[in-house]
């Protein structure tokens, strides 16, 4: 069972308003997770799941957002359990793990520098572990992106089992540092 949001606590004031309030948050944390588990059940591909997540991010309904940050949150509560996930559904979190960096989906600085820790946490495990395969996942889809990130970037680079599993995910990041490089040369 997935904690509350921190919003639940001072959502009414009224006995009556809270306890209408609370069952909104049950269902938004039901819906959060049908969502997730959709993709876990191959019934929702990632691709569509991440359609989703930005039509409710940018809905102008108050609930519809809250939705999108609770599949946000319970996906975050849930990487203590990473290890112990079976292969397949580690691979599938590894994906939309990448897939939300990569698509700019999480909603603060703070949670896109914990995904971004946690992603260079599981490229330093060894290549037997399941979490280094998470890594691999999660970077395969943010590799585009990673230019962003000149430290993680830095880190990423220098690990060779990394550049060993997945080759392109180098070059993409060493392509994409390299070009933006000769960008700032070019503007000095």
């Amino acid at each position: 069972q997935h904690p509350a949001s921190p919003d639940d606590s001072v959502l009414g004031t009224s006995s009556v308003g809270s306890q209408n309030l609370n069952l909104d948050a049950g269902d938004i944390d039901k819906e959060a997770n049908a969502h997730l588990q959709r993709v876990y059940a191959e019934q929702e591909t990632i691709p569509g799941l991440i359609l989703r997540l930005q039509a409710l991010r940018q809905s102008s309904q108050p609930r519809d957002r809250r939705v999108f940050e609770r599949v946000i949150h319970n996906l975050f509560d849930e990487y203590r359990f990473f290890p112990k996930y079976p292969d397949k559904e580690l691979r599938i979190t590894g994906v939309l793990f990448g897939s939300l960096i990569q698509n700019s989906l999480l909603p603060t600085t703070e949670l896109l520098e914990t995904a971004l820790r946690y992603l260079c946490d599981a490229l330093r495990q060894p290549p037997t572990e399941k979490m280094f395969g998470f890594g691999i996942c999660a970077l395969e889809q943010a590799k585009w992106r990673m230019h962003e990130f000149p430290q993680q970037s830095a880190q990423i680079l220098q690990l060779p089992s990394v550049a060993q599993a997945s080759p392109s995910s180098i070059e993409a990041i060493r392509n994409s540092l390299s070009g933006q490089q000769q960008q700032q040369q070019q503007q000095q």
